[in-house]
């Protein structure tokens, strides 16, 4: 009997042993789950750990928006892979990725068409073209024209009037005003109102009007001798545009 008490004892203490919390690889408070293959991002620039520790072995420092698969979380840390590593990484450091909404920007002969039909837009004719103002002033306008044979369309910005001898400062700043409204008209006639990519147009194209509007100022009398030209990129898109006198042009093709 003594033998048989002591078989079922040893047999208890087994078992015990064997699942006791401190040899099951997660306890009830640190339960793993396991997910689909997600992918996120870093809201900020972070490290990714060989183990759920901040003192553990450093395998990759990230920086922010970097994108990373999520393999499985346990508790607040997250088990990712970027290409070849694995590792750990703190949930608060990793955001859902936002799906990119795609915006399909209108070719220059859909653009035109736009134009025509815009109501802030009167026809004009100018030296074997026709193309469409929008203008305040005789010499402070937005002209825009389809080079239909070079698949090519211009969008000419002019601010003559604003810088001639004589004219107040206030008078200069509402002119000017109205100049980098222009711009922003016309990205948002590309990318769309109200588009993250209608402002980053607008935000690079309006630094290179400022750049000529600064050397229109310094040097009034030989501002038509000015004369720049280069290419910017926005969205992914390439323009190219031309600083001539005290004005911009901005043109890109099919």
């Amino acid at each position: 009997m003594k033998k048989l008490l002591s078989g079922v004892m040893l047999a208890v203490f087994c078992l015990t042993a064997v699942l006791s919390p401190a040899q099951i690889p997660f306890s009830q408070g640190d339960v793993s789950k396991v997910e689909a293959a997600i992918e996120k991002q870093f809201n900020k620039s972070s490290k990714i750990y060989a183990s759920r520790s901040r003192k553990a072995k450093v395998i990759l420092n990230v920086k922010k928006n970097q994108t990373v698969t999520v393999l499985e979380t346990v508790g607040s840390w997250s088990k990712v892979r970027t290409g070849k590593k694995t590792g750990w990484t703190a949930n608060r450091d990793l955001s859902v990725v936002k799906p990119k909404i795609e915006i399909d920007r209108p070719s220059p002969t859909a653009l035109f068409e736009k134009v025509k039909l815009d109501p802030r837009f009167t026809e004009f004719e100018g030296i074997r073209l026709i193309g469409y103002k929008y203008e305040k002033g005789e010499q402070n306008f937005l002209q825009v024209f389809h080079l239909e044979d070079k698949g090519i369309l211009v969008m000419r910005h002019w601010f003559g009037d604003a810088y001639k001898p004589g004219v107040r400062p206030k008078e200069r700043e509402a002119m000017m005003k109205y100049q980098y409204e222009s711009i922003q008209m016309m990205g948002e006639l590309v990318y769309g109102p109200d588009t993250q990519e209608a402002k980053n147009y607008a935000s690079v194209a309006s630094a290179h009007m400022t750049e000529v509007e600064r050397l229109v100022m310094e040097d009034w009398h030989n501002r038509m001798r000015y004369f720049k030209e280069g290419t910017f990129r926005a969205n992914g898109d390439s323009f190219k545009y031309y600083m001539a006198g005290s004005g911009i042009e901005i043109e890109f093709s099919e």
